[in-house]
């Protein structure tokens, strides 16, 4: 799995993974990170955050929100734009 993206040219890009603390959601940031690319990711369970950080290491960020609280898309955005520089 994780090579098949590779050759998207992952290298260095950026982005966001709402959901990304378990399941597909972690699989694919990891997916993403393996392929070169940094992320930052969010979850609403809070015991997920831990593991998520150091199955994911330096190349994300991880941060606790939910999706169906109107704060916390742009409150993650604001988060990866001051860690990523640009997505």
């Amino acid at each position: 799995m994780v090579s098949g993206l590779a050759p998207l040219g992952l290298n260095e890009k950026r982005l966001v993974i709402i959901g990304g603390t378990a399941g597909i959601g972690l699989s694919a940031a990891r997916a993403f990170i393996a392929a070169g690319a940094r992320v930052v990711v969010v979850g609403r369970n809070d015991e997920h955050l831990d593991p998520a950080r150091a199955t994911l290491g330096d190349s994300a960020r991880v941060l606790s929100g939910d999706a169906t609280d109107p704060e916390t898309a742009p409150r993650a955005i604001a988060e990866a734009l001051a860690v990523l520089r640009r997505l």
